[in-house]
This record gives structure tokens, C-alpha cells and sequence, in this order.
């Protein structure tokens, strides 16, 4: 045991030793190709995966060959849109579509904080057809009449959208995007 001891602290001091006047803010930068990548929320890629495919679901609801006939979609999301709003109804609903299927690609591609805020903005867009909706007791596409616990429950989901958008846009810790701006800064 003392031989290896002594043969340890013996190979310990034929190690150089850097100058003490060297501290970190001295040494060298590492270059780009070496850098270590960030760390990667796993909850947030996850979170951020669901919520894209989940706009790229609803996204087919609003063209009017992707669904089938028994679920008519499309003519219940034109109800939908309230007569106060300006242009043609299946306008509003074509143009939200296309933006909830390229919210919906970029979230899942790019995992971009800008996505998801876009994604928070698009449901906050959508809350005057909800009141529509309450309001006017327009029929479901089978024909029903929403009950007021069904309206309740759309809120509530509403807010549970909004709520993940949220933390997706601006809450979150992973935002690769940002941290890249943060550490080309440094550097400079």
C-alpha cells in the first residue's frame, strides 16, 4: 500500500502545473466545432412534439376533402366563425388551417420558441368562434346541441393550450435558438 501511494504522489508531481496568474477568463476559447451543445430539456422536446402534433391533427379539420363525409368538419368550423368578423367564413377557416399545419411543422422541426408563441396567439385568435359557439347553441357535426358541460370543458382545454404554449414560448429553459444568440455574445 505505501509503494503505491508513493508511486501515485510521485507521478502527480511530474505533471506541469499551470501558472496561478492563468485563470479561466485567460484561457482560450474552444473553437465552434468543439464546443459542448447545451443541455436538452426532455419534458420541453416532448411537450413541444405533442402540441405540433396535435395542431397538425386539428389542421385537417379545416379543408374540406381531408375529413370524411360522416364528419363534416369543415361546414361546423364555418358556423362557427362569428358574422361580425369581415370576409367569407370558409376563408377564416382555410387560413387558420394552413397556419395551425405550419405552426404545427415548425414546432416539431425546429423546436422554435417563436413557433410556440405563434401557437399561443392562433388559440387566443380562436376565442371569439368559442363564444359564437356558446352563444348561438349552433349543432355539433352529428347533429347534437353542445351541452353546457361540453362548453365548459372546451374552456378548460382552452386554457390547458394556452397554458403549454405558454411555458413552450416563454417559460421554458431550452430555447436553442436563444442560447445560441447568448453565446455568440460571449465570445465576442
Amino acid at each position: 500500500v505505501f509503494l503505491r501511494t508513493a508511486l501515485r504522489l510521485r507521478s502527480r508531481a511530474a505533471l506541469p502545473t499551470p501558472p496561478l496568474a492563468q485563470t479561466a477568463r485567460q484561457m482560450p476559447q474552444r473553437p465552434d466545432n468543439m464546443r459542448v451543445p447545451h443541455p436538452v430539456n426532455w419534458t420541453r422536446r416532448v411537450v413541444n412534439y405533442a402540441a405540433g402534433a396535435f395542431l397538425l391533427a386539428t389542421c385537417l379539420a379545416h379543408f374540406p376533402g381531408l375529413t370524411a363525409p360522416p364528419y363534416p368538419h369543415y361546414d361546423f368550423l364555418k358556423s362557427m366563425v362569428p358574422p361580425w368578423i369581415p370576409l367569407p367564413s370558409s376563408f377564416h377557416v382555410l387560413w387558420t388551417g394552413a397556419a395551425e399545419a405550419m405552426i404545427g411543422l415548425t414546432m416539431i422541426t425546429t423546436h422554435s420558441c417563436e413557433s410556440a408563441q405563434w401557437g399561443f396567439f392562433l388559440i387566443v385568435l380562436f376565442t371569439p368562434a368559442h363564444v359564437h359557439h356558446y352563444k348561438t347553441d349552433l349543432p355539433l357535426p352529428d347533429g347534437t346541441i353542445a351541452s353546457f358541460s361540453l362548453h365548459v370543458f372546451r374552456w378548460i382545454m382552452q386554457l390547458v393550450f394556452l397554458a403549454v404554449f405558454a411555458y413552450l414560448g416563454w417559460f421554458s429553459k431550452d430555447k436553442p435558438e436563444r442560447a445560441r444568440r447568448r453565446s455568440n455574445r460571449k465570445d465576442q
